[in-house]
């Protein structure tokens, strides 16, 4: 069944206008964080295959598997496994989308370019959301982190895709993510998730 989507499962189009995606050797597209230029950008949907697989990714250089979505009005939040399988304790790993409005999830595309503080729709654009991690850093120590465009830190810029489709008969919320954080290590996690009701 083909959806319309920004996905990249597939050879397409340029995505906008001084895009910072970057097509891969196979076809399939990637955020390129080099490209932090303020180029006028347009929404451009492009049809793909859809294809589920689950959130998985590293954040801060640990792997992330999703486990669990759920949703507020302003917010989604994907929660990976344990961060040490040996002590669950510790908690488990975690990324929060916080926008600063309630949102229309359904059936809309969000796209954020690596060091912008607006995310593009169908519709238009809002402010970018905040992006709040809990992982493991560097040493191993759990760290909350709050990702935001447009600060000093590079290590705290994001670049995002954010997708909803319309919800299922049961009532269950189908999205997707591409998302990269920061540099060394790069954060990045990407696929699709559920959220049910």
């Amino acid at each position: 069944m083909k959806k319309t989507a920004i996905l990249f499962l597939s050879s397409v189009a340029v995505l906008a206008v001084g895009s910072a995606w970057a097509a891969d050797n196979d076809g399939s597209y990637k955020l390129n964080l080099n490209n932090g230029g303020h180029n006028r950008r347009i929404f451009v949907p492009v049809k793909v295959q859809s294809v589920f697989r689950p959130v998985e990714g590293s954040i801060t250089g640990h792997p992330f598997k999703l486990v669990k979505a759920s949703m507020t009005s302003n917010s989604v939040q994907l929660v990976g496994g344990n961060m040490v399988a040996s002590d669950p304790a510790k908690g488990a790993a975690k990324v929060v989308i916080e926008f600063a409005a309630p949102q229309n999830f359904s059936n809309r595309t969000y796209q954020i370019r690596y060091n912008t503080q607006r995310a593009l729709t169908e519709n238009g654009d809002v402010k970018a959301p905040k992006v709040i991690y809990t992982a493991l850093d560097k040493s191993g120590a759990v760290s909350t982190v709050e990702a935001v465009n447009g600060s000093r830190d590079d290590k705290l810029d994001y670049a995002m895709e954010l997708k909803f489709y319309p919800p299922s008969k049961k009532g269950e919320q189908h999205g997707y993510i591409r998302l990269q954080i920061g540099t060394e290590p790069v954060s990045e996690i990407k696929g699709d998730f559920f959220v049910g009701h």
